[in-house]
């Protein structure tokens, strides 16, 4: 394995560190860093832990073998169809989620479930009609690009 992923993997659990250090500092947003510092230290402390077991002398013919298997993976046409296909389904799964959830968020907050509604259906329009729009224009760039 390559020292960058040692590098990240202390560099992660710096961060995590570091978001723990400010979780206790302050109160307000202590959940937040609490769980930041969560996710630096656990994947960090994971990536370290793979690249010392990876290293090892009598591990790296299998860890070669499988790079070259992902590599083949990762180049093969019908998995890359398979890739895109599940990339769209779940972009399709996101639209239909957010078009949900702002309508669920809307009727609650018209029968006082809810308060503040407001906002947050303007956002998630806001964020449903950016993923659509954007959605168009990547494809039509990667059109002319293929």
């Amino acid at each position: 394995m390559d020292k960058k992923h040692l590098a990240s993997g202390i560099a992660m659990i710096g961060a995590g560190l570091l978001c723990l250090a400010i979780a206790f500092l302050n109160a307000r947003i202590q959940s937040l860093f609490c769980g930041l510092a969560g996710a630096g230290l656990g994947a960090g402390i994971a990536q370290t832990i793979k690249y010392f077991y990876w290293s090892k002398p009598e591990r790296r013919g299998r860890y070669q073998e499988k790079m070259n298997n992902m590599k083949i993976i990762m180049e093969d046409e019908r998995k890359e169809g398979l890739r895109f296909r599940t990339g769209w389904y779940m972009y399709l799964f996101t639209l239909i989620v957010l078009g949900l959830t702002s309508s669920a968020i809307q009727i609650l907050g018209n029968y006082g479930v809810l308060e503040g509604t407001r906002w947050m259906v303007i956002f998630l329009g806001i964020l449903f009609f950016a993923e659509l729009i954007l959605g168009w224009v990547l494809y039509r760039r990667l059109e002319k690009k293929y």
